[in-house]
């Protein structure tokens, strides 16, 4: 009998968008969740914690904040299976070209959790945001994520990993999600998945609370920055 308890955090999301509000009318944000179910590995060294379920949650608890808040946005990738990144990039630069037509400037935020090995528990731990390389309008959207994690994780002396050698925060990578995307694209690096501590507090409540709110905070920061309000 296999006694193993996998924890499942979302079932099926809806991608549908919500009514803009006229404070928040010229943003809109594209959420994509990583992974899918039948992704390899993309788990805790347990098999409880599974990165594609507890992103869909994160994905789906940030929508319901930007629904209140009356941003407007998609969710990329409702299926509960891994979508190819070449198929996610079409989806988003579609999006992308439908709302640049109506004048919005359109943002989009993968959210992940780390992994710093191959299978074991590890000891790297922390929050991090990852753009492509060189200086571009990304920059911008991860330097107010940063600036929400910093206000949110620093009292409590959590972690947050960061590359500041080209004058700022955001770790550089071409990622196919950031460097094929036609949007500014930031991916998060919510935690690590094979540290206990880690995968403690992603579990918690106020883990989730604290990514959800860094989130939403760094998107009203950036909306601050590029609009003025």
């Amino acid at each position: 009998m296999n006694d193993k308890v996998i924890t499942s955090y979302g079932g099926t999301l809806n991608a549908a968008t919500c009514v803009a509000s006229n404070h928040y009318k010229d943003i809109y944000v594209i959420l994509d969740n990583g992974h899918g179910e039948e992704t390899p590995g993309k788990r805790s060294p347990d098999g409880r914690f599974r990165e594609y379920s507890y992103a869909r949650l994160i994905v789906s608890k940030i929508a319901d904040r930007l629904k209140q808040l009356g941003i407007q946005y998609t969710i990329l990738v409702p299926e509960t299976t891994d979508v190819p990144l070449q198929e996610r990039v079409i989806r988003a630069n579609r999006i992308h070209r439908t709302q640049n037509t109506l004048g919005k400037t359109v943002i989009l935020l993968s959210i992940h959790n780390n992994a710093s090995g191959n299978g074991e528990w590890k000891s790297a731990r922390g929050w991090s945001a990852y753009t492509t390389r060189g200086v571009t309008e990304s920059d911008k959207v991860a330097q107010c994520l940063y600036e929400a994690a910093h206000e949110i994780l620093d009292p409590k002396k959590i972690q947050i990993r960061k590359d500041t050698s080209d004058g700022d925060e955001d770790i550089e990578s071409n990622f196919y999600i950031l460097s094929k995307s036609s949007m500014p694209a930031v991916l998060t690096e919510n935690f690590f998945q094979d540290n206990k501590l880690d995968v403690e507090y992603l579990e918690s409540e106020q883990g989730k609370k604290d990514i959800v709110d860094i989130h939403i905070n760094g998107i009203k920061k950036y909306i601050k920055l590029k609009f003025g309000k």
